[in-house]
């Protein structure tokens, strides 16, 4: 990724942040560093890291639990990761559920101002009987987990390619019409899922919803225990009998009483990154970079904002990679780096879904870095199952641009390319300048993003978002490599490949052999090996580097010895490339 295009994550239309969601109103988690002290969201927990830095940090996943009242169950594999403080109530006129904090994976977000919510079946819960509202009509039932996903379009449910995500949190909004039949009393909007307990919440309605101001629709907010595969659900509008005059099936979804349609969530998983801090000294300065608390919830967040999977866990390895070469601003060395993480990778052993990313700091400050321009961040754009590919590297300063940069390398990581804006790129982006396509929505921050003014994240324009086409491409990769059981032939299992590096130059540059355990998947590539008993042509495997020419070009046993000279030719975009004798 290059520098430039990054994207603060508060840019976007103030009526927009002005809008704050049911995620935003309920108590949510935020990391601090011990010593901090508790000034953290205000009616949140916090998470401390005591006795920080540890052999491993991990920002925790967070599953919310459903079982009447809404609790929080923390996950985490870190020993020395503890949870300090207490939900505690919201303040007065603040959503809440039972004063238990809801929180996404990586998230905080606090919100004032609210509509009276409760969970069915809570105490002072109404149990008069209750009858669907007149002159209000539901148009549109819309799910949104990182992008805008319809579930019912005009009173009919809709299909869609975009993926629901199992065990993810959700915001479910409920559009709607309210004409001159409405007697402007309030509304109990109810949210069923089958046998489980509803979700309530006090509404007035007014005028009709519309997309881009999130108060003009009813937000349920539907914590990751509810979203599940095989779910069911049905909303109803109702108002006390005695105000209802006739009954109105169009403020009911379905509109036959008692009966359930279908949401296709789909699990996906979770994803695990590990930052490497590289120790810089190309400088002969030793300098790492910043993986203090704030700054790894800013990794979690923004990962977990756009992601398409239930939970994201951030870990930083105990021993940084020492790197004593230049990483110049201009390209030069930033190949050498990459390959160095993803053979550490290859030999920590790490599992198939656990991508490694080297932050490091090549200068005093991104600016000194950066003034003439500069490449930020570098990747392999591999197969589903070449997991010594799933390694990028970036800039690790302080601040939203690593993050963004992150997000972008470990996005080609994950098969994507660029999106058409400030780069060419892939050639089936169906948008326009890299538009995001569909409304956006972070989970994190409650904050919605309009189409118009936001690019997707693969693009090198800004501000950024996730496109429904790049979140449902990336939901397909999780899922494979998550779930995925590969067989391999036993005579293909963990073989010696031999390894050249690709300049972007042209020229070719032998790496150590190593050892994988499935065939790697890249561009097929016709090569020239020399043996002892003359040249010998094999299909090489080439896995390219994202921002810059070239990449790792993987080359199996051959039938005969190769010759002591280590002579080889790779038929490269249409050019022989050679090493020398």
């Amino acid at each position: 990724m290059s520098g430039g295009s990054s994207c603060p994550l508060d840019q976007g239309n103030a009526e927009l942040r002005g809008q704050a969601s049911r995620f935003a109103q309920l108590a949510g988690l935020r990391v601090v560093a011990a010593g901090e002290g508790g000034t953290g969201l205000a009616n949140s927990p916090a998470m401390a890291l005591q006795n920080f830095p540890c052999s491993w940090i991990s920002i925790v996943t967070l599953a919310v639990a459903a079982t009447g009242l809404l609790g929080c169950n923390l996950v985490t594999g870190a020993d020395d990761l503890v949870l300090s403080g207490a939900a505690q109530s919201p303040g007065d006129g603040s959503d809440g559920i039972g004063g238990q904090g809801v929180g996404a994976t990586g998230a905080g977000a606090t919100g004032s101002g609210g509509s009276g919510a409760y969970q069915g079946g809570e105490t002072g819960a109404p149990t008069e009987p209750m009858a669907s509202t007149e002159g209000v009509i539901i148009t549109d039932i819309v799910v949104y987990q990182s992008v805008a996903r319809p579930i019912m379009q005009g009173g009919s449910t809709t299909s869609s390619a975009i993926p629901i995500v199992a065990n993810r949190d959700a915001l479910i909004r409920v559009f709607y019409s309210a004409d001159g039949g409405y007697n402007g009393q309030p509304v109990t909007a109810r949210l069923s899922f089958g046998a489980s307990s509803p979700i309530e919440q006090v509404e007035t309605p007014v005028g009709s919803s519309s997309e881009g101001t999130l108060g003009s629709t009813i937000n349920f907010a539907v914590p990751a225990a509810q979203m599940q595969s095989g779910m069911t659900y049905r909303v109803d509008l109702l108002q006390p009998v005695d105000q209802v005059s006739s009954d109105n099936p169009a403020a009911r979804f379905p509109t036959t009483e008692g009966s359930f349609e279908a949401i296709p969530a789909q699990v996906a998983g979770n994803l695990t990154i590990t930052l490497v801090p590289v120790q810089y000294n190309g400088d002969g300065s030793g300098r790492l970079p910043d993986t203090s608390a704030t700054q790894l919830q800013r990794y979690a967040d923004l990962f977990f904002g756009m992601y398409p999977v239930s939970g994201i866990d951030v870990q930083v390895r105990s021993q940084p990679l020492s790197w004593g070469s230049t990483v110049a601003a201009g390209g030069n060395g930033w190949s050498e780096l990459l390959n160095a993480v993803a053979d550490l990778r290859s030999s920590d052993g790490a599992a198939s879904n656990n991508y490694y990313y080297g932050i490091f700091e090549p200068a005093d400050s991104f600016s000194t870095y950066c003034s003439g321009g500069c490449v930020a961040g570098l990747g392999f754009v591999g197969g589903p199952s070449d997991s010594w590919a799933h390694a990028a590297i970036g800039l690790g300063y302080s601040g939203d641009m690593a993050v963004e940069t992150a997000v972008h390398e470990l996005g080609h990581n994950h098969g994507r390319e660029h999106a058409p804006c400030g780069v060419s790129g892939d050639p089936a982006y169906p948008y326009p300048g890299a538009s995001i396509g569909v409304y956006g929505y972070d989970l994190v921050h409650g904050q919605l993003y309009n189409p118009s003014q936001f690019v997707d994240m693969m693009s090198y324009c800004s501000p950024t978002w996730i496109s429904d086409h790049n979140f449902k491409a990336i939901f397909d990769r999780v899922k494979f490599v998550n779930g995925a059981q590969i067989y391999t032939p036993p005579e293909l299992q963990n073989r010696s490949y031999e390894r050249v590096m690709v300049n972007p130059d042209g020229s070719l540059t032998w790496l150590a052999p190593i050892v994988l355990s499935r065939p790697p998947i890249g561009d097929a590539t016709a090569t020239t090996v020399a043996t002892v008993n003359g040249p010998e042509l094999v299909t090489g495997a080439l896995i390219r580097y994202d921002h810059i020419d070239g990449g790792v070009l993987f080359i199996p046993p051959t039938a005969q010895p190769m010759a002591p000279q280590r002579a080889v030719s790779a038929m490269v975009d249409g050019k022989w490339l050679a090493t020398g004798p």
